[in-house]
Order: C-alpha cells, then sequence, then structure tokens
C-alpha cells in the first residue's frame, strides 16, 4: 500500500491499472500527440428561398427587407472573422442542390425565406444530404415557418428563428458555426473519463461531434502547476477578487491555490493547443 498517496491519488491509479489490465485504454496521451492544423475559416451556407415581393401586399419579405439581410450576413462575417459565409439565391430544388455542392458536405446551412412556401419547395436536398439547417423566417413572409417542427420530429437537425428581429441572423450563425468548429476542438482529459459509454469514447466523440479527445498524466500537469510563477498567480487571484466588496469564502488560501490552478490549466491548453478540459477526477 502506498503511504503517502491521498485518496484520489489511490483510486485514480487504481482506475488506470484496470484499464490497462483490461485492454480498454484507447485515448492518445497529448504529450504524444501530433500538433493540430492551424484553425481555419468555417463555412456556413446562407440560402434565400425564393425572391422579395411587393412591401404594401403579399406574403412575402419586400425588396428593403433583402438588402437589409444582405447587409447584416456581411457585416456579421467580418465581425465573426473565422466564417465564411457561402451565399446564395434558390428558386427550386436543383438550385439549392447546386448550392450545397458549392459550400461542401455537411455545411450548416441557414435558409432565410422570401416568400409563401419558397422554402418547403425548394428544401429537399437540404434534408437528404443530413445538413444541420436554421430557418429564419420574417413575419408575414409566408407559412414556411411552421415546418421546421416537423422536420425535427422527422429527425432533422432543425431549428427555428421566427421574428423581426435581424440581429438574430447573427445568433444563428454563431449556433451554426459551432457544428464545424467542432472539428478544429481539442479537450484534454484528466482520466478517467465518466459518463455514459458513448461519451468515454474518443472514437465515438470524434465520430459524432468531431472534437478531439486527449489524455493528460497527471504527473505532467504537476509539474507544471509547480513552475507557475507567485506573480502570475497573484495576478490571477486579483483578477478574480478585484471587484469584489468583501470576500466571506472562500479562504485567502484556498483562492490562491484555485489561482495556481488556473494559470496552469491556460498554459496546459496553450501548450497542447486545446480548446476544452473534462476532468475525471472531479468530485472523487
Amino acid at each position: 500500500m502506498c503511504e503517502h498517496c491521498t485518496r484520489r491519488d489511490f483510486l485514480g491509479n487504481g482506475v488506470l491499472t484496470a484499464l490497462a489490465l483490461s485492454g480498454s485504454w484507447n485515448y492518445t496521451w497529448a504529450s504524444q500527440a501530433a500538433a493540430p492544423q492551424p484553425p481555419s475559416k468555417v463555412r456556413v451556407c446562407v440560402l434565400f428561398a425564393g425572391s422579395p415581393g411587393p412591401a404594401d401586399r403579399g406574403w412575402n419579405a419586400d425588396q428593403g427587407h433583402f438588402e437589409k439581410m444582405q447587409k447584416v450576413l456581411s457585416e456579421v462575417e467580418n465581425k465573426l472573422g473565422n466564417v465564411e459565409l457561402v451565399v446564395g439565391q434558390s428558386q427550386n430544388a436543383e438550385q439549392t442542390a447546386a448550392l450545397l455542392d458549392k459550400a461542401g458536405e455537411g455545411v450548416p446551412v441557414l435558409a432565410i425565406n422570401l416568400h409563401c412556401f419558397a422554402l418547403t419547395r425548394l428544401v429537399n436536398p437540404v434534408l437528404e444530404r443530413r445538413h444541420p439547417m436554421a430557418v429564419f423566417s420574417l413575419p408575414a413572409s409566408g407559412h414556411d415557418w411552421m415546418y421546421p417542427p416537423r422536420w425535427q420530429r422527422a429527425g432533422h437537425r432543425v431549428t427555428l428563428f421566427a421574428t423581426n428581429d435581424m440581429n438574430e441572423i447573427e445568433h444563428a450563425i454563431r449556433l451554426l458555426r459551432v457544428i464545424p468548429m467542432l472539428k478544429q476542438t481539442r479537450i484534454l482529459l484528466f482520466p478517467p473519463a465518466r459518463g455514459t459509454a458513448p461519451a468515454q469514447s474518443p472514437e465515438l466523440i470524434k465520430e459524432r461531434l468531431g472534437a478531439e479527445v486527449l489524455a493528460v498524466e497527471q504527473s505532467a500537469f504537476d509539474e507544471m502547476m509547480a513552475a507557475v510563477e507567485d506573480d502570475a498567480v497573484q495576478a490571477e487571484k486579483e483578477r478574480w477578487v478585484k471587484g469584489a466588496k468583501q470576500i466571506i469564502e472562500p479562504t485567502d488560501e484556498d483562492i490562491t491555490k484555485a489561482a495556481r490552478v488556473s494559470v496552469a490549466l491556460n498554459r496546459l491548453m496553450e501548450k497542447y493547443q486545446a480548446q476544452g478540459l473534462a476532468v475525471g477526477t472531479c468530485m472523487g
């Protein structure tokens, strides 16, 4: 028996030993992984369905709406910086298919309905190819807003923005970009993995979400934490508490310890170019 190890050390080592003996350990250690490719812009396809109509009558968006939405899209693309919008207008399923070919396989789609039943007439290629989709529908632009819930029930990844607030276009693009961004994501895991069987499988996580999961040796992190300079810890600590009128808890010592861990974790993520953390030893 180890006379000096903590309960967490003992349980953690026991889990690692069990995994090794069972042959179920299938994670790559972060220290052995190749460097990732530099992150690139992610694509979102913007599909204008149909054409604008008169401003004074009809179930449609008008030319002013159309131009405003195009302006918003350009502003959002420039603002976000990491998104490339592939924008097109479609009148039928064939034109939709051609736009999807241009955007690329699996690229998420923002569909903007311009007149009544335009989207329902031309959306099938998006659904058949299983592209994730957000539908933006202005009031009185038609009845197409009724269909996304039906598509959801049929198993398609669809969400609806039925609103006259064009700022929601940015919200939709921010949501859609998550899907391709996950394919450029690294998650560092402090073993053991927790949760459901799929959540413990790096292969299934990669297949379902696109993210890469790498395991971190506790000893390597301990060394990194020991190397954190006191002034870096103090700066992190001050950043946390500078707005507090009074600190009742935690203690100053606990805040200092947490700040050291925070600095070390940030450096760990920088070292391995990771975007997320999973801590299997949390709470036990």
